[in-house]
């Protein structure tokens, strides 16, 4: 005899339960019996989907309050990084004039570890020894006479940076970008220029003795008066460099140094440097500035055969202009 699922029976209300179970033993479902099964079915559905749109709720409500607390940690720690900057330019502010400053130090370490940009500022004549600024931002900075003994900065950005007379001894620069950057009487003893940017730069009189100025491009760079007394030129390119009055060059290492159309060198030196290693290969930046020379030289006698034939028309025409018309070539050009 088949019977109905027990559910069924579970729903039936008290009162008709013993009629239910009769004609189910029977195998005769009644209407009211077959109502009973799918109205306990619909109530159960009914249950299960108010069940299912609470978790849902439950879930939303969950992740809402996770998106505040994250959104609450992040406006917290980003006001306390800026309320830690600003405390640390009022350090480095405040050290103003002052020669040492160890709080100035760490204020500026602080700053570069959070990557904020030191560009312009003016930390002229201090003292900032075995400070460690790596990947720091000096662009224009005035690090005039600065005492950066075994300092890092290493892959720092000195573009323009003012360095003159600044004490860079023992310290760490290499990849650094140090694009037109001053240097003049700068003392550099054994410092680590490896790789560094110098193109351009002014190392007018500058203490290069055991520097390690080894794949450094010195391309355009004025080296003259410079000390080279036990430097490192491995690979350096030196390409159009002023070389003029430079002393202890004869001490140097000029191995894979590329020294074409160096500037001014002291007599004897590209021999004695090309029976060191040295090259004179023609650079990009080289052949860049042979088509500029060649345009600038066009340009002038173009410019002047222009002079020449206003002076022509002027002499040929100036009776007829009279001297109380001001016309000259030069009001013509402009």
């Amino acid at each position: 005899m088949q019977r109905l699922p027990a559910v069924g029976i579970c729903t039936l209300d008290m009162e008709d339960s013993g009629e239910a179970h009769q004609q189910i033993e029977n195998g005769r479902p009644s209407m009211k019996e077959r109502k009973a099964v799918i109205s306990g079915l619909a109530r159960r559905m009914r249950d299960s989907d108010l069940l299912e749109i609470l978790g849902y709720i439950g879930r939303v409500i969950a992740l809402a309050a996770f998106i505040i607390t994250a959104w609450q940690f992040t406006q917290q720690r980003r006001d306390s990084v800026k309320t830690r900057h600003y405390q640390a330019w009022q350090v480095i502010h405040a050290a103003s004039g002052q020669q040492v400053s160890g709080a100035r130090i760490s204020a500026l370490e602080d700053l570069v570890g959070d990557r904020v940009s030191l560009a312009d500022i003016n930390i002229s004549q201090t003292r900032l020894r075995n400070i460690r600024l790596p990947n720091v931002d000096f662009s224009h900075a005035n690090l005039f006479k600065a005492d950066l003994c075994e300092a890092t900065l290493s892959g720092a950005n000195l573009f323009r940076a003012n360095l003159a007379g600044a004490n860079l001894s023992s310290a760490n620069v290499s990849s650094a970008y140090l694009y037109w950057a001053d240097l003049p009487l700068a003392f550099l003893g054994d410092t680590n220029l490896h790789g560094a940017n110098l193109h351009d730069a002014d190392l007018t009189g500058a203490i290069l003795s055991k520097c390690d100025l080894s794949v450094a491009d010195l391309t355009l760079a004025d080296l003259s008066k410079a000390v080279f007394y036990y430097t490192n030129l491995r690979d350096a390119n030196l390409a159009h460099a002023n070389l003029k009055d430079i002393r202890d060059w004869n001490t140097a290492c000029w191995e894979g140094a590329n020294l074409y159309e160096v500037r001014d060198a002291p007599d004897d030196f590209l021999a004695f440097a090309r029976t060191r290693g040295a090259h004179f290969t023609p650079t990009e930046e080289g052949m860049r500035l042979a088509r500029s020379k060649e345009q600038q030289e066009q340009k002038r006698l173009l410019e002047q055969e222009v002079l020449n034939c206003l002076r022509d028309i002027e002499d040929m025409y100036k009776p007829e202009w009279g001297a109380t018309k001001n016309v000259t070539v030069y009001s013509i050009i402009e």
